[in-house]
């Protein structure tokens, strides 16, 4: 599986971050997160998840939820041999799933943690006819995709610029498996069900108006397991900050707690990954390199 890669670099960075972009999503719409973290010295790699944007993988399905970890732990190695300072984890959405689970799972270690709505539940509303479909082709035809439901831009932003990028957007996806849907159903039941690695910093930003993830999940996580959670209420926010009209003030405050854990070691067991080791670093640019990595 060969997924596409992305890698803004800055001189003399002081930190690197690795980003995890959302479903049916795609890095190129993520340009504001490295731009924001870029002016305050991270250098930023990212990659599209397999079946989005330009990796390779059928759309809207995946055979295994474990994949989507694997995937990370290629990035994650790769995030640790090209970049320098410590190490973040910047995950959205699905990718919000994807890192809690791998950080459940694995020994690797960040740094610290930004968690942008994480779907750990899911707030629009399903039709029954689909829920009815997803579990007769769960059997049948598990890997048929369908369409996930029109798309609605006004529940990602309340931007209409964005909003019609995201209409007019190629890369962007609108399908979805029954036996991805059920893939990430026992995903969030597990996610729910366990906290992350102690001693880890973690930022959990919760959009106040998240018509798509059920950001009342996202909280009642956090009460439970939320020892050295810091969760940030963004009031009227829609679901993606970062393409949000308040999105400088949002990714602003996500720098400010990225640059107030550059002295902060994760405590627990595992391997830490700060500092990430340099190697084969690139010169400093402020534009996307778009690369593939095997």
């Amino acid at each position: 599986m060969r997924l596409r890669s992305f890698h803004w670099d800055v001189p003399d960075a002081r930190g690197g971050v690795l980003l995890v972009h959302g479903f049916g999503d795609h890095t190129g719409r993520y340009h504001d997160v490295a731009r924001v973290l870029g002016a305050r010295g991270y250098s930023v790699l990212a990659y599209d998840q397999r079946g989005h944007g330009a990796s390779e993988g059928p759309r809207g399905h995946a055979d295994r939820f474990d994949l989507y970890l694997a995937d990370l732990d290629r990035a994650w190695a790769e995030t640790a041999r090209r970049l320098s300072g410590p190490c973040f984890l910047y995950a959205h959405s699905f990718g919000g799933l994807v890192a809690m689970s791998w950080l459940q799972t694995r020994s690797s270690r960040p740094a610290a943690v930004v968690l942008s709505a994480p779907w750990l539940g899911t707030a629009l509303r399903v039709p029954g006819w689909k829920l009815l479909a997803a579990k007769l082709l769960l059997h049948a035809l598990p890997a048929l995709t369908i369409p996930s439901g029109p798309g609605q831009p006004e529940l990602l932003t309340r931007d209409q610029s964005r909003m019609a990028a995201y209409r007019d957007d190629p890369l962007v996806h609108r399908l979805i498996s029954a036996g991805f849907h059920a893939e990430v159903g026992r995903a969030q039941e597990a996610a729910r069900a366990a906290a992350l690695p102690p001693g880890l910093p973690v930022l959990l930003l919760v959009p106040g108006d998240d018509g798509l993830v059920d950001a009342e999940a996202t909280l009642r996580w956090a009460r439970r397991w939320g020892s050295g959670v810091e969760v940030q209420l963004r009031e009227g926010g829609r679901h993606e900050l970062h393409n949000d009209l308040d999105r400088e003030a949002a990714l602003t405050g996500v720098a400010d707690w990225l640059d107030a854990r550059q002295a902060v070691e994760p405590v627990g067991k595992g391997r830490v990954s700060s500092p990430c080791p340099r190697a084969g670093a690139r010169p400093g640019r402020d534009e996307s390199g778009h690369g593939r990595s095997g």
